[in-house]
C-alpha cells in the first residue's frame, strides 16, 4: 500500500489580502475622513487637487502611506488575478501572488527613485541656472 501526499489548497489568503485592505481603508477614515472624502471626489471637483497642491503635503505622512499601501495592494491583487485569467488556471497560489506582489514592488520603488532623482535635477538645474 503506498501512501499519497495529500495537498490542501487553500484560498484563504485572498480573503486576508482584502481585510488587510479593507482594515487600511477603515483606518484612512477614522483618522482622515476629510480627506478621503476629498480624494474621491477628486475626480469631479479639480479646486480639492489645487488645495492639496498649495499645501505641499509630506509624501511620509500617515494618510499618504496608508493610500500607497491600499493601492499597492489592490493593483498586486488586480495584476495577480490578470496573470491567472491570462494562464487560464484554476487554482490560485500564493507563490504565484509573491511573484506579483515582487515584481509591483520593484516597478514602485523604481518610481520612486526615478521621480525623487527627476526632482532633484530639476532642482539642481534651476539653481545653476540663478
Amino acid at each position: 500500500m503506498e501512501a499519497l501526499q495529500r495537498a490542501i489548497l487553500s484560498n484563504n489568503w485572498i480573503t486576508i489580502i482584502f481585510l488587510v485592505s479593507l482594515a487600511v481603508l477603515f483606518f484612512l477614515k477614522l483618522f482622515e475622513a476629510e480627506k478621503l472624502k476629498g480624494y474621491a471626489a477628486s475626480i469631479f471637483n479639480k479646486g480639492f487637487i489645487e488645495i492639496e497642491a498649495e499645501d505641499n503635503p509630506s509624501l511620509f505622512s500617515f494618510f499618504h502611506l496608508g493610500f500607497s499601501f491600499f493601492f499597492f495592494l489592490m493593483i498586486t491583487i488586480t495584476g495577480y488575478f490578470c496573470t491567472n485569467i491570462y494562464s487560464q488556471r484554476t487554482v490560485f497560489l500564493l507563490q504565484d501572488y509573491i511573484h506579483v506582489f515582487n515584481y509591483v514592488l520593484l516597478y514602485m520603488i523604481v518610481r520612486f527613485v526615478s521621480i525623487s532623482l527627476l526632482i532633484l535635477l530639476a532642482v539642481l538645474l534651476l539653481t545653476m541656472s540663478i
